[in-house]
């Protein structure tokens, strides 16, 4: 096979998801029972907090140098 030709696409992603069971953690089925009514926003700490992770998740998306960037910002924000 020739690596330089080799390609992984979004949707193998996607299709790895269902495929791989988590060894460590709760079930997912006992996940989706405790969210089922969604997150509860418990104030602006909080809020802030989601908010900044959702960001973090959306930049990893696009490149994992600024997923880290965005992680690193947010942690030195909890360690000041």
């Amino acid at each position: 096979m020739d690596e330089t030709k080799l390609r992984v696409m979004w949707e193998d992603f996607e299709i790895a998801l269902t495929e791989v069971q988590p060894k460590f953690g709760a079930p997912t089925a006992d996940l989706e029972a405790y969210f089922s009514n969604g997150i509860v926003q418990y104030g602006e700490g909080f809020s802030e907090m989601e908010r900044r992770l959702n960001a973090a998740v959306g930049a990893s998306m696009l490149s994992s140098i600024c997923a880290c960037a965005c992680m690193n910002e947010y942690t030195e924000e909890l360690i000041l």
